[in-house]
């Protein structure tokens, strides 16, 4: 059965990497894989790089892509401008010879080091295919293959076009490596969907690249980091006869690549005309911008140098945020009993790749010193790191100001109105900017309804024997109101509106008492007061979905009694 494989290429790992890519930059390698009967193994001991023997040919690649393109499974569209190999038939109806492959810039040689298994013969060693069960990583060796190189608009096409689901018999085509990057596109999509990219400097102009400095991107890396395969890393640098492996790349400098090389590309679609249009100023800063937007701009070594040093200095903030271990972060506290009502903001350095571990400031202000071990870790600059962390959050939450008026911030105190603005508001823009914020466990996750104010309903048939039931039919009902997993009753409810704060405590835990739904329940009462009947009808709906509110309040819950089971 084929395998599609494919891995994104270095510019600095492709042999022909001014021929892989029409952009002149990285590209994604396209290779099929496919099994057959292997020949007769030559059993001498190799001293050269041999030919992948399960990979496909340029012939046999190319049918395969175009099967796929006109089943609507890939998305190729430049495959209509390539030949395929013409086919012609000998007299005997048997043989097929292959003219006019395509020649075209885009047909890569590699080198890829694969797992190998021993033959038949037990003497020479062959490649392992990819759809063996085998969790063990053996022996690696090096094999040529030949493969389409796609550039970065061509590859996100390709990418998106994927299934991103389980293995089945429609999508079995596809490679675990291919797959990979068909996450990571996605995310790509993501960061430009938030406008996370920033300017840059390449060695021939202006680049777009990816800016992750948000805590949500920043696990993302270290997650896709973990998860890469091994092979997208075995792809060799230089093209060489020797027998040998070069070390593999690390797995955030090739996603980095990638994610720089999709976001410019989309990039220069959108603002190429705006920056090819930019009012004159002072070069080398003219030419800089108008390379941003057309690649046939180029930058002189002199101008590239008084460039760079000043684009790593207005960058420099963000790329010591990206390569630090630990980032400031902000700890929500709720009062500590009922006779306070002020919340409490805490400052503390957090473990970028293990949330969980905190050191809280006035711990750091304890230890003035350039490298702190906590807990079994590293911290350098640790007050550095805090006060940087908290001038970057003054910017986004100015409450904090005040505090840092301090010789040693620690806290910042909110009232219940801040507060719920803090977790409305200012938390997202926070996480987003790179420092991290915990909130109490019940206020972190607010989606779905379970954390709104809603109905608890009970529904029974009448007493009356004997009675057929009909979509018309009136259910007896008792309800009650439900928030964050807590049934209130109505004198409860009075006593939390009473209190007039977004922020209430329920049984020991923290929710948010929304001002529509206190008004929605307020009509719900005004209207039900003295009405205990559902329809049928109206309980089928509430029950499968149609129908999810009552006198606009959620129904976070259905049950009925043992002998209403058979509706």
């Amino acid at each position: 059965m084929a395998v599609l494989h494919g891995s994104w290429i270095f510019q600095t790992q492709s042999s022909q990497s001014e021929k892989a890519s029409t952009s002149g930059n990285g590209c994604l390698l396209i290779w099929g894989e496919t099994w057959r009967r292997l020949e007769e193994i030559d059993r001498e001991v190799r001293s050269q790089i041999p030919t992948h023997p399960y990979a496909m040919n340029r012939s046999e690649l190319l049918e395969f892509l175009h099967s796929l393109q006109q089943s609507k499974t890939l998305n190729l569209s430049f495959l209509e401008t390539l030949k395929i190999a013409n086919q012609s038939t000998s007299k005997k109806g048997r043989k097929t010879t292959i003219q006019n492959i395509d020649k075209s810039e885009r047909w890569q040689a590699q080198i890829l080091a694969l797992p190998v298994v021993s033959s038949d013969s037990e003497i020479t060693l062959v490649p392992q295919l990819s759809a063996a069960n085998s969790t063990e990583i053996g022996l690696l060796s090096p094999w040529q293959l030949e493969g389409l190189c796609l550039n970065p608009l061509e590859a996100l096409k390709c990418l998106n076009s994927l299934p991103l689901g389980g293995l089945n018999g429609e999508d079995s085509f596809v490679s675990g490596d291919l797959r990979f990057w068909s996450h990571v596109a996605r995310w790509s999509l993501d960061l430009l969907a938030r406008s996370k990219f920033l300017p840059g400097l390449s060695h021939s102009g202006g680049l777009w690249e990816a800016l992750l400095d948000s805590s949500t991107d920043r696990l993302r890396l270290g997650h896709f980091g973990r998860q890469m395969p091994t092979v997208c890393r075995t792809y060799q640098q230089q093209f060489s006869e020797v027998l040998a492996i070069e070390i593999p790349p690390e797995p955030q400098a090739l996603l980095a690549d990638f994610l720089n090389q999709i976001i410019d590309a989309q990039v220069r679609i959108t603002s190429g005309k705006q920056m090819r249009e930019v009012a004159t100023i002072d070069s080398p800063f003219q030419d800089w911008l108008r390379s941003l937007g057309t690649r046939s701009s180029v930058l002189s070594p002199a101008d590239s140098q008084q460039l760079e040093a000043t684009l790593n200095l207005w960058k420099a903030p963000l790329r010591n945020d990206q390569t630090a271990q630990f980032r400031t972060c902000f700890q929500l506290q709720p009062p500590p009993n009922n006779y306070q009502k002020d919340w409490t903001l805490e400052y503390c350095l957090q473990a970028i790749d293990h949330p969980e571990f905190l050191a809280g400031a006035s711990v750091i202000w304890q230890n003035p010193v350039d490298c702190f071990v906590y807990g079994g870790r590293t911290i350098d600059h640790p007050q550095e790191t805090l006060l940087m962390g908290l001038g970057l959050a003054s910017r986004l939450y100015n409450l904090i100001e005040p505090s840092l008026q301090e010789a040693r911030p620690q806290v910042c105190q909110l009232n219940p109105t801040q507060a719920y603005d803090f977790i409305m508001n200012v938390a997202w823009r926070l996480q987003d900017s790179g420092l991290g914020v915990i909130l109490p466990p019940s206020l972190a996750n607010r989606g779905g309804w379970a954390n709104k104010l809603g109905l608890k309903i009970r529904a029974a048939t009448p007493t009356r024997k004997k009675i057929r039931l009909g979509l018309q039919s009136l259910l007896n009902f008792e309800w009650e109101l439900s928030i964050g997993g807590h049934s209130l009753s109505k004198a409860e409810f009075d006593r939390l509106v009473a209190m007039n704060t977004p922020l209430v405590e329920i049984n020991g835990e923290w929710v948010e008492l929304r001002s529509q739904d206190i008004r929605a329940a307020q009509s719900f009462f005004a209207a039900r007061k003295d009405q205990t009947t559902l329809s049928l009808e109206d309980a089928l709906r509430i029950s499968t979905g149609d129908t999810q509110t009552i006198e606009k309040l959620p129904v976070v819950s259905l049950k009925h009694r043992e002998h209403c089971k058979n509706w």
